[in-house]
């Protein structure tokens, strides 16, 4: 079962630990960013933690808040490895191998986050953290397309069951999948954001979506994936209604969000997105029809696709309810 990681993004010490409190009910762990708090009291935060903690500081070539060479990072870094503090993320890029070696085996997380794109050679690069004595290893993209995200995808899938685990993370709107079925490829936890507008990293999602619209503490390797595929969907409605009807039937099914900036790019993405199924929104119900290979009357009807059945074959079996709708 994968934890809930809370990004606390708060300016001050006393602010951060006061929302820790408020949500130690939600939160598995919390990520303490050192890059965002002002006043930096690690002691201070540690002793008032009721649950693990990440800490970080993260460099603004990676997204974070600190001049790459600011020698406050090592510092910090440092000084939580030595206040005992659960994971100490260090980036792959820093060159902080003095910190990576004394935390190694005790909670290391080597993380690598692109901010432009897509790094060529994931394997390699996944290959090389792991060799730093990892004990996670977090990859964060910046897709430009959602065959970047499947390109992610296929090496979480790939080392699903590795020594080393894998937190696959693609940022920004076509990521959301990513950032929510990780543990069905063997994420020991995932990220969100404290609430709307506090987002510590592009993409984030609040916990409380997280936690009761997504159910990610539940989603295991035996979870089928099922989503909505269109140009804009982060704000439908499905989610919450497929989610809902899957808990109340009892199912092991999660219903995510499957923005694409085009089909073609959906459907190079879509053999490494694990999907049993899927529904189907504009701009892309009439251009669906010609990626069947089967379907039913209603198709003929509409002139459009809204829902997918994946058959076990890989076949996809497309059908509407748009004319009863």
């Amino acid at each position: 079962m994968a934890s809930l990681c809370i990004s606390l993004t708060e300016r001050l010490t006393v602010d951060l630990i006061d929302r820790m409190a408020d949500l130690s009910g939600v939160a598995d762990i919390f990520e303490i960013r050192g890059d965002l708090v002002t006043d930096i009291d690690l002691l201070t935060i540690r002793r008032a933690a009721t649950k693990p903690l990440i800490f970080t500081a993260r460099a603004a070539s990676e997204g974070g808040k600190m001049k790459d060479d600011d020698p406050k990072r090592h510092a910090l870094l440092h000084e939580a490895v030595r206040r005992g503090y659960d994971y100490v993320d260090v980036e792959y890029r820093s060159g902080f191998f003095d910190v990576m070696t004394e935390k190694a085996g005790k909670g290391l997380i080597v993380s690598f986050h692109d901010m432009t794109g897509t790094p060529h050679d994931l394997e390699t690069l996944y290959q090389g953290m792991c060799n730093t004595g990892a004990d996670i290893v977090k990859i964060a993209i910046s897709p430009r397309s959602m065959t970047d995200v499947g390109h992610l995808m296929e090496l979480a899938h790939r080392h699903a069951s590795a020594k080393t685990p894998l937190i696959a993370i693609a940022l920004g709107p076509l990521g959301a999948i990513t950032r929510i079925v990780g543990p069905k490829y063997g994420a020991p936890f995932v990220y969100a954001s404290t609430g709307k507008g506090h987002e510590a990293a592009a993409g984030q999602i609040p916990a409380d979506e997280m936690d009761t619209l997504y159910g990610v503490k539940a989603i295991n390797s035996q979870t089928k994936v099922y989503g909505l595929v269109g140009g804009d969907v982060l704000h439908s409605l499905s989610p919450a209604i497929h989610n809902r009807g899957f808990s109340e039937c009892g199912l092991d099914c999660v219903f995510v969000p499957l923005q694409s900036d085009s089909l073609a790019a959906f459907f190079q993405a879509f053999p490494h997105l694990g999907l049993s199924g899927f529904s189907v929104t504009r701009p892309y119900k009439v251009e669906m029809v010609g990626r069947m290979q089967a379907v039913d009357a209603t198709v003929a009807q509409c002139g459009s696709v809204n829902t997918v059945v994946v058959h076990s074959t890989g076949q996809l079996h497309g059908t509407s309810t748009d004319g009863l709708g």
